[in-house]
């Protein structure tokens, strides 16, 4: 199977229990061979260095040997990935004490209310640092191609010991990854048809500082069992697979609304935007004196009112920072 990762061609291949690559006989049915041959004719082929990897280990590597063909990135349009924080835990109610939320996470981000979970976005490059009380925390990142959901469960950080506990609070127990669209180079029916099924799953990581774990208490905290995340990993990686896995892990609809970009977290009704520093909230406040939501400043033109006279109930609901 291939997928598309940036600007790198991605290969899915089945491998057997002896690391060995999965290939159609002549006969049409399923063998094993050795990878290192096929990854060196590909690479010639190709023109490109070629590695085949298992998890952390490469099984087989062959580099370019002739002069690379001319590349360029011209026309190519940067996947930025977009990442929303769903926080299931106890998240302060009152907006100035959530201020300690960026220092926190090292960044500056918005907060917004959704039922009894809040959504998070940050605003640079954030530190996972999720202690107890605040748990599960699902982060979901997504590109236009690929989508990663990252757990963080109660269970996980409180079945460690004390000396791992600090560590884990930035290491998802969970992890579920859709990395790329695969797409089937063969038509096939019976063993063909079920390994390609096999390789188009999404991948699945579940894991603590200790080592491998049962994801099934992670999922409880998010209402969900193991029949589901199979159910899930088995879910295509098309246009409605966020939507499978919002509906299946129980979080808010408006995670598909961020993640899909419809909507910009700052100009939601009850949103807060919280600065990690100083400078940054004097500028904030500069820029956003009124804390007033986008349609708070539409309504203000059409009415040709100066911001002091009219403070909607948008305003009222954005707690900016002070």
């Amino acid at each position: 199977m291939v997928g598309v990762d940036g600007e790198r061609i991605l290969v899915r291949v089945a491998v057997d229990a002896s690391r060995r690559v999965v290939v159609v006989g002549t006969d049409g049915g399923l063998t094993a061979v050795e990878p290192s041959p096929i990854i060196a004719g590909l690479a010639e082929e190709w023109c490109a260095d070629v590695t085949l990897e298992q998890g952390p280990a490469v099984l087989a590597t062959s580099a370019c040997g002739g002069r690379r063909g001319r590349t360029s990135a011209r026309g190519a349009v940067e996947d930025v990935p977009v990442a929303v924080l769903v926080v299931g835990g106890i998240v302060p109610i009152d907006p100035k004490r959530r201020r300690g939320l960026a220092a926190q996470l090292e960044c500056s981000l918005s907060v917004l209310p959704a039922g009894d979970m809040h959504l998070v976005q940050t605003h640079g490059e954030a530190q996972m640092d999720w202690p107890s009380a605040q748990r599960p925390v699902v982060r979901l990142t997504k590109t236009a191609v690929a989508l990663t959901v990252e757990v963080y469960s109660r269970a996980a950080l409180d079945d460690e010991p004390a000396e791992a506990r600090w560590a884990m609070r930035g290491i998802p127990d969970l992890t579920l990854s859709w990395r790329t669209r695969w797409e089937p180079v063969l038509t096939g029916v019976g063993e063909i048809a079920e390994v390609q099924r096999m390789m188009g799953r999404a991948d699945v990581t579940s894991s603590t500082f200790r080592g491998e774990r049962d994801p099934q208490p992670a999922l409880a905290e998010l209402g969900a069992d193991a029949a589901a995340l199979d159910t899930l990993r088995e879910h295509p990686n098309d246009d409605t697979l966020l939507g499978a896995v919002v509906s299946t892990l129980a979080l808010p609809t408006q995670t598909t609304t961020l993640l899909r970009g419809r909507a910009v977290i700052d100009d939601l009704p009850g949103a807060q935007h919280i600065e990690r520093t100083s400078m940054g909230r004097a500028v904030w406040d500069q820029t956003h004196s009124t804390g007033a939501s986008f349609w708070t400043r539409v309504i203000r033109r059409l009415r040709g009112s100066r911001p002091a006279d009219d403070e909607g109930p948008g305003d009222r609901g954005r707690a900016g920072p002070s």
